[in-house]
């Protein structure tokens, strides 16, 4: 397959996936990289009126895609890498069309359908939410298409693009216009980054009705599964600010804004993972591989949430004012809903391999359904904290789901109830580290513990790398560094 670099596949993982998590944080933390300036330029409500017009967005990309962005990227992996046409290039040109008339029929029924939005109405930052959800869902199947091409390069550049103009225009056209002009400067970035990734991957189109609808079907599910994502994100924006209002909105966007910055990391790494595990390795390599790699990367996640749950009051203090601040429980709630994610992305990618899809969706709606309802039982009660810990439920039970069924097409098992063990412990330890005084004694013990957790942290690394030699080892495999 074409890549942008000529040294071995399998030596390039590791640098691979810090190339990616660059360029992820920048595709899909631009919110994150933006806090510092973006809340002081908004103000609290507004800062919540363009969080809320955003995640919109992000709800109609997932329609108008049609979950193709997972589809095309796994038929990519069917097609010769010299061929002068494909079949996934197919499947992007019939996004592009079903996502165009998708937008268009949206755009013209805004009045009805912002009804919902009581406090919004079909107001300005809805209607650039529409154009927005257009480019986020041709830009996710084109760099995508980079990703599986191995062109990490590509795919940051293009995410550059993306986070330098949009960042730019939002900011300045946000003086101006507020939530509208960010939230339309972001769409210009996104529009730009998607003709660069299509342009850098562009290959004729190999027309056949069967991979179109089989397209389609893989896809679907991976659509609901997005969707109940971003239904549980947003129904837990709407129903803070119903019971709380918009200010507690704002709050609870930024803490778990950067309670889960480490999710975009690991989603960097799975980008630089996936392509190596479905196209590079043996059957044999791609049977062993999972099982044991599971608890390794879990333990990396957890020491990493650690770290980041015990540097919270400087993050806070650095990166938004004052009336974002005392948010810490549920920043740490927000990373405890990172544990899973590490077990989560390794059986996900067993999924692509086999060409299932439908756990996805199955994981993803029993998870919001619980979420909701304890959601609905603990905000008004608890706050905040009660849509972190929902969230965190959901999360976990997504992951359960689908990393069960990984293993029920592996045939063997990964370590399921240990690693759900290991999730619920780990919530309550990071709630319990996010309560340390904010004071010189409370400084010492968080250097002190701080020390504690980077050096299990390199550890856990090593258990990694070991577990994921061995396993190349048993399969028969040559061993590379990974």
């Amino acid at each position: 397959m074409s890549t942008d670099e000529t040294e071995p596949q399998s030596s390039r993982v590791l640098g691979h996936g810090l190339v990616y998590v660059a360029g992820t944080v920048l595709q899909n933390g631009l919110g994150l990289l933006l806090l510092p300036v973006v809340t002081r330029v908004l103000g609290v409500e507004e800062y919540g009126l363009a969080g809320t017009g955003v995640a919109v967005a992000v709800m109609l990309a997932i329609v108008y895609g049609l979950g193709i962005s997972y589809s095309s990227v796994r038929y990519y992996y069917d097609d010769p890498p010299t061929a002068r046409s494909a079949r996934w290039a197919a499947l992007l040109r019939v996004q592009v069309l079903i996502a165009a008339a998708l937008a268009g029929v949206t755009f013209a029924t805004g009045p009805i359908w912002a009804g919902v939005f009581e406090d919004f109405g079909w107001n300005g930052a809805l209607q650039a939410a529409v154009i927005y959800g257009f480019a986020i869902s041709v830009q996710t199947t084109t760099q995508g298409i980079l990703r599986a091409a191995r062109r990490p390069v590509s795919f940051v550049l293009a995410s550059l693009v993306q986070a330098g103009v949009g960042a730019g225009l939002g900011i300045a056209l946000a003086t101006e216009h507020d939530a509208v002009g960010y939230i339309a400067g972001l769409t210009i970035g996104s529009l730009l980054a998607a003709l660069i990734a299509a342009g850098v991957s562009y290959r004729a189109p190999a027309w056949d009705r069967e991979t179109i609808s089989g397209g389609i079907r893989l896809g679907l599910p991976a659509m609901v599964h997005s969707l109940a994502n971003w239904g549980l994100d947003l129904a837990m924006r709407l129903m803070v600010a119903g019971y709380l209002g918009l200010a507690a909105v704002g709050r609870y966007q930024v803490a778990f804004l950067l309670g889960s910055a480490l999710t975009l990391v690991l989603t960097g790494i799975q980008s630089a993972y996936t392509p190596f595990y479905v196209g590079e390795l043996s059957p044999e390599e791609r049977r062993a591989t999972p099982a044991v790699l599971m608890l390794p990367v879990t333990a990396v996640v957890l020491a990493a949430t650690m770290l980041l749950v015990l540097l919270a009051p400087v993050l806070l203090e650095i990166l938004v004012p004052s009336g974002f601040h005392g948010t810490e429980l549920v920043l740490g709630l927000a990373a405890a809903s990172t544990i899973a994610r590490g077990a989560y992305y390794v059986a996900t990618a067993v999924l692509l391999d086999f060409k299932r899809s439908a756990s996805l969706a199955r994981g993803s709606l029993a998870g919001a359904a619980l979420a909701v309802v304890l959601a609905v039982a603990l905000i008004p009660t608890v706050g905040v904290e009660g849509a972190a810990i929902a969230a965190i439920a959901g999360v976990m039970t997504q992951a359960a789901v689908v990393i069960h069924d990984a293993g029920r097409r592996l045939g063997q098992s990964l370590h399921l109830p240990l690693l759900v063990t290991t999730w619920i412990a780990g919530a309550g330890a990071l709630a319990g580290l996010s309560q340390i005084p904010d004071s010189e004694a409370g400084t010492v013990v968080r250097v002190a513990l701080a020390l504690c957790v980077a050096a299990g942290g390199l550890l856990s690394v090593q258990w990694l790398r070991r577990s994921f030699a061995g396993a190349r080892r048993a399969a028969g495999a040559p061993l590379c560094s990974m």
